[in-house]
């Protein structure tokens, strides 16, 4: 955000040249920059807190005994889902709203709701991503990773 008034001069120079450069008449970069960086933020929540949960529960030793309960291995696996996505949609909304009151933005301009189904429907896919990740700890860590 910076840097695009650093470049630019000021803030409606900035404002103008992300208009020109994206043909988005009436657009505000800044808003679009805090939704893109949380969308990262929100991606890199979801698949750093999965493979480390699992990291963490293989090294105390609790990940045996938590695959050895009467319960699906599935529906373990979707309640740590559940808890990094909801994990992952407080850090958006946080982050949008602390960037939102940091560059005096208001913050139901354009098109958040759309950002947020987005970034809901985008979680699957990264779900998927996360349960690879976890994988790879697993097989990485065991000391019998064998491509």
């Amino acid at each position: 955000i910076l840097l695009g008034q650093a470049l630019a001069g000021s803030i409606s120079a900035a404002n103008t040249n992300f208009e020109q450069n994206t043909g988005l008449i009436g657009a505000n970069y800044v808003a679009f920059i805090i939704i893109g960086a949380n969308v990262f933020s929100s991606v890199t929540t979801s698949l750093w807190l999965f493979g480390f949960f699992i990291r963490r529960e293989q090294t105390s030793g609790t990940l045996e005994a938590l695959f050895m309960t009467p319960a699906h291995q599935i529906s373990i696996l979707a309640g740590l889902t559940l808890y990094v996505e909801i994990r992952s949609l407080v850090t958006f909304v946080g982050g949008y709203l602390l960037g939102c009151l940091i560059f005096n933005i208001n913050p139901i301009q354009g098109e958040v709701l759309l950002a947020m189904g987005l970034l809901i429907f985008g979680l699957i896919p990264i779900n998927g991503l996360s349960f690879l990740l976890g994988a790879l700890v697993l097989k990485v860590k065991k000391g019998e990773f064998r491509p």
